[in-house]
């Protein structure tokens, strides 16, 4: 993720057009992050920009990075259990961060 992050801060030099796009993709990542486990979220990073360079090279064309790949995300996912927080049962956040975020007095 990081990698992606880093990669974020110099594709807008070149692309300034696509930075809202690539923000959006990175906040899905960042949640698939969460809901379910390692290295879900990497496999399907790696699937989706191996499919996006493939049809770059093959048709020219480029696709938006902020609408997730159906077929490719319920390839991985199929069947998966997201993690959910302990406390509130919620899928956006883990039980630590839940713990963390309340004894700040939020």
């Amino acid at each position: 993720m990081l990698a992606f992050i880093l990669y974020l801060n110099v594709m807008p030099e070149v692309h300034p057009e696509r930075l809202v796009e690539l923000n959006i993709y990175l906040s899905f990542i960042v949640k698939m992050g969460v809901q379910f486990p390692p290295p879900l979220f990497y496999e399907y990073h790696k699937n989706f920009s191996r499919k996006a360079a493939a049809i770059l090279s093959t048709q020219g064309r480029k696709i938006n990075w902020s609408i997730r790949d159906d077929d490719l995300y319920f390839q991985i996912f199929p069947g998966r259990h997201a993690r959910t927080c302990d406390k509130c049962s919620s899928v956006d956040h883990s039980t630590d961060f839940f713990s963390i975020y309340f004894s700040w007095g939020y």
